[in-house]
């Protein structure tokens, strides 16, 4: 039998961190060029990321499906778009010595924590997921991507 229903409202929630210790070769100090390599215990980042969406899984399949097609012989693909609300923040530490000054700053926080998040899912179920996401935190607007392959 046909699968009459195209779309299905959901409801998703999200949770994400992420540390880092990025090495730097290159340091500017009152727009002047200084090289000097800041080690990773000089340098952290933490970032977290909670975010809720509503999106709306389309199923492709049932787009195209005649009522004589043999459902189980199609792969579905699933389309996915979707809009939320998210939070974000990060705690970036700073510090490093340069000449015997001391340059940085401790736990500098994130001013804008709340934005909006939109997405879109291309999904082939058991297989393969293409995911392109935009974000808008106050000033700060990003952009990602993602591929994943399933075995």
């Amino acid at each position: 039998t046909k699968v009459t229903s195209l779309s299905e409202l959901k409801v998703n929630f999200d949770g994400q961190a992420r540390y880092t210790k990025p090495s730097i070769d290159n340091i500017v100090i009152d727009g002047i060029d200084r090289t000097r390599n800041v080690s990773a215990k000089e340098f952290s980042i933490l970032e977290g990321r909670a975010t809720a969406t509503l999106s709306l899984e389309i199923s492709l399949k049932n787009l195209v499906l005649d009522e004589e097609d043999d459902e189980e012989m199609l792969t579905d693909i699933l389309l996915s778009p979707y809009l939320g609300l998210g939070y974000m923040n990060s705690l970036t530490t700073v510090e490093f010595d340069l000449n015997g000054t001391n340059y940085g700053y401790d736990e500098t926080v994130q001013e804008n924590n709340f934005g909006a998040v939109a997405g879109l899912d291309l999904i082939a179920p058991d297989y393969v997921t293409v995911n392109l996401e935009g974000q808008i935190f106050g000033n700060d607007r990003s952009a990602s991507g993602g591929f994943n392959i399933k075995f």
